[in-house]
């Protein structure tokens, strides 16, 4: 068997050493061969064995692949024997220690436990992630993920408060069934990359939902995670050719405690992201700018996922070494070979060299990683590598292309200027000049074709090609992520399905199609006929004005929740790996959800979602139901746990310029974030999540009075209300000394006894604008929101 052979099947055995577990939680009694080997292969702990999942694991490999990696075999079924008996084979011996090691590193917190699972595995659901944390000192309280597969629709995930309402008697034997039924159609294939691809994304789907073990006070670690990261680490095991002396005085000095003894460095984490977003994204005119807006978003997205999978061909690695990758940057773990710093140097510069040229500097790479030692993956350690990792890349941000900074002549192109300067034209969107006399260089054209090819693509292709110096300023989208090393097309269809992931839909496997996996984003777009609407058919669809408004949104405190949320114990590589993805799956798949609903899917444009914030341009009279939406589902969604902070900003004109809305918007955001956070900003004002409700109730209820097919009131109430709101904020300011609510009780009695049919509607209002013998301190923005609604504009 050659290196590549062994290698995959290292790996093979690292995805499937803990299979056995969902098996077992089916209530699949053991087969006569299982009690035949049991005394070779399970620990003997209080006169019991112990670990009878590794039988399931090792049956599940022998029977579901027909007997053809009988050595992956035998390494899931001895892996949990430490410390190894001698009487096991040369043959898988070593592969095995290495997934001992690898499996100990990735959980983090087990020392080599002898117990089997307690309790009742079968009635145990996975503890979602979000209701463990704590970033303001109060006790958690459980909930509980529902047992089932992954879709788009997140909705199947949201938690649970009572166990018997996430898991069933029959969940476990359901979705196994399910995953079987899928797996078994990679029954034949050989072992490869792309088989072991595959198999990564079929335990995504059917093993996010399932815990780890349930042997710990808290079973919060999904089964995937776990399976994942461990096959991270076993493959940088491999890599750096430990020996295998050096795994056993590792697992001894993990066991006996003895912390330094494991200051060795076995791996690099690396991690990435862009510089100059906001200025490439938003920096354009508003005149035919929205296509290309999207399609220079999501071009961000695919560049930074180019780089990460650039890296990885080059250590020969595969998609389970992504730690976390979304939002505009990744983690990769990476072996800590004796040329691995070499390679990322070698690559960065590339990196730059192709990002200078092409882009004339206004995007930058950031790039940085840190070695981590056997010690760093236990306890609290790993979570405090994490933070010191983000701190680097901070402080990166402020030396911008610095792996050129050796070469005299590029600190000059560096420098700048870029442009030839002269009567030449310029691109109307982005500003570049351009050689041509037409209204838009060839860069910006591009983007639009992509906008156009995005919403209409079933599958995302994904070729290698070897990296490469580009010579001149990007033409086209492709261009710079070929250099880097990537070719994405986006299609309706592929006849190279194994190189292509099927778009947010997880059925990449059938008896008809095998994709290599599938993937998530945001891909619905507003059309008229062929084409995405334009900023002005945008606005002609809202209620009233018609404008166009910018929503922007991000989760609260995530800082906290990285650094504390977790707690001391529980900061392990495999957590800190699910709770990133988890908020990332939140973004790319439930928002695109959301997104296609017949409310919104005509209205509005998610430029962009990811990671852990959204951009959306949109008819502002459907934002607000929009953001509403977003935030319940997030809510549900992590438990009540986490909380999002948001602004929407109407755009004063139809032609108004993109960026500034975008900064507008921003600015909002931050005024949303002050004080305790947890707020919409709308109308310049921002609004506590809880009070938005009080103030659609209100404006309803005006609207009502407004109906010229029923009350009719006058629209003179706009200004009774209004000049309500005025006088109590006088109050408050000290201009008045005592609140004159009895002129607003007044007019409201006036308008009672001059529209008697709608007395019962008008008290309706009263009620709900009167607070405590005060207004509503939001009053003045449900009387904004009504004059807009009901502007006449044609």
């Amino acid at each position: 068997m050659n290196d590549t052979n062994e290698f995959q099947t290292l790996i093979l055995a690292a995805l499937l050493h803990d299979i056995g577990k969902f098996w077992q939680r089916t209530s699949e009694p053991l087969s006569e061969e299982d009690k035949r080997i049991m005394p070779n292969c399970c620990p003997f702990y209080n006169n019991n064995f112990t670990h009878l999942h590794v039988l399931y694991s090792g049956r599940f490999i022998r029977e579901v692949f027909q007997n053809r990696f009988p050595k992956a075999e035998n390494i899931v079924l001895y892996h949990h024997l430490y410390p190894l008996p001698k009487t096991v084979s040369e043959d898988f011996r070593y592969l095995t220690k290495i997934i001992q090691l690898a499996d100990w590193l990735s959980s983090g917190e087990r020392r080599g436990k002898e117990e089997e699972e307690i309790g009742n595995p079968k009635k145990d659901p996975l503890v979602n992630i979000f209701s463990m944390l704590s970033i303001d000192g109060k006790p958690t309280i459980e909930q509980y993920t529902p047992l089932t597969s992954l879709t788009l629709n997140l909705e199947n995930l949201f938690p649970k408060k009572e166990k018997t309402e996430a898991i069933k008697e029959d969940s476990y034997l359901k979705l196994w069934q399910e995953f079987k039924k899928e797996i078994e159609l990679l029954s034949t294939k050989n072992l490869s990359n792309i088989f072991l691809t595959q198999l990564l994304y079929l335990l995504q789907k059917f093993t996010l939902t399932v815990p780890a073990t349930t042997y710990q006070d808290r079973p919060d670690l999904s089964l995937y995670h776990h399976l994942k990261t461990t096959a991270a680490i076993a493959s940088s095991l491999w890599m750096i050719d430990i020996k295998e002396e050096k795994i056993d005085e590792v697992l001894k000095a993990i066991c006996n405690q003895e912390e330094e003894k494991l200051k060795d460095a076995p791996c690099i984490l690396l991690s990435g992201d862009l510089s100059g977003i906001q200025d490439f994204i938003y920096s354009i005119t508003s005149e035919g700018a929205l296509k290309g807006l999207k399609g220079r978003s999501f071009y961000l997205q695919l560049l930074i996922e180019s780089i990460a999978k650039s890296i990885l061909k080059m250590f020969n690695l595969l998609e389970f070494n992504i730690i976390f990758a979304a939002g505009g940057n990744f983690s990769l773990l990476l072996p800590n070979a004796a040329d691995a710093k070499d390679k990322i140097e070698k690559m960065k510069y590339l990196f730059d060299e192709n990002l200078l040229i092409a882009h004339r500097g206004r995007l930058s790479l950031n790039l940085v990683y840190r070695e981590v030692r056997y010690k760093d993956f236990l306890g609290t350690n790993f979570g405090k590598l994490w933070q010191e990792i983000k701190k680097d890349l901070l402080k990166e941000k402020r030396r911008k292309f610095s792996s050129l900074f050796s070469k005299q002549n590029k600190i000059w192109e560096i420098l700048g200027p870029f442009e030839e300067g002269g009567e030449r034209p310029v691109c109307q969107i982005c500003g570049e000049e351009m050689d041509s006399d037409e209204n838009q260089c060839s860069l910006c054209r591009s983007f639009e074709d992509l906008a156009y090819d995005l919403p209409r693509a079933r599958v995302m292709l994904v070729k290698e090609r070897e990296p490469q110096l580009i010579k001149k300023r990007a033409k086209n989208w492709e261009e710079l992520l070929e250099a880097v090393g990537v070719k994405f097309l986006f299609l309706p269809e592929t006849a190279e399905k194994e190189n292509a992931y099927l778009l947010n839909a997880t059925d990449f496997l059938s008896e008809r199609n095998h994709y290599l996996g599938f993937r998530f984003l945001a891909q619905n777009a507003p059309m008229i006929g062929n084409n995405v609407k334009t900023l002005e058919e945008i606005a002609n669809t809202s209620e009233g004005i018609k404008r166009w408004a910018v929503l922007r949104a991000d989760v609260d405190n995530l800082g906290k929740v990285f650094s504390i949320g977790l707690g001391e114990e529980d900061r392990t590589i495999s957590r800190i790996s699910m709770l990133s993805e988890m908020l990332s799956l939140f973004f790319n798949a439930q928002v695109e959800k959301i997104a296609r609903e017949d409310k919104f899917k005509d209205n509005l444009y998610v430029i962009y979602s990811g990671g852990d914030d959204l951009f959306v341009i949109g008819s502002w009279s459907i934002l607000t139901d929009f953001a509403k939406r977003l935030y319940i589902d997030f809510r549900k969604f992590t438990g009540e746990t986490l909380t999002l902070s948001a602004s929407i900003y109407i755009a004063p004109t139809k032609k108004f310029p993109v960026y500034q809305s975008a900064d507008s918007a921003k600015e909002d955001l931050d005024l949303a974030k002050q004080g305790e956070k947890n707020k919409l900003t709308f109308l310049g004002k921002p609004i506590p999540w809880e009070h938005l409700y009080d103030l659609e109730k209100i404006k309803e209820k005006i609207l009502i009075l407004l109906d010229e097919e029923g009350p009719n009131l006058p629209r003179s109430l706009l200004q009774i209300l209004y000049s309500g709101w005025l006088e109590k904020e006088k109050v408050e300011r000290g201009e008045t000394p005592i609140i004159r609510i009895w002129r607003f009780l007044y007019a409201i009695k006036r308008l009672k006894e001059r529209y008697e049919d709608y007395i019962d509607k008008i008290d309706e209002l009263e009620k709900c604008v009167i607070i405590d013998k005060g207004l509503n301190p939001y009053l003045d923005i449900s009387v904004r929101w009504v004059e807009l609604l009901t502007r006449k504009e044609r």
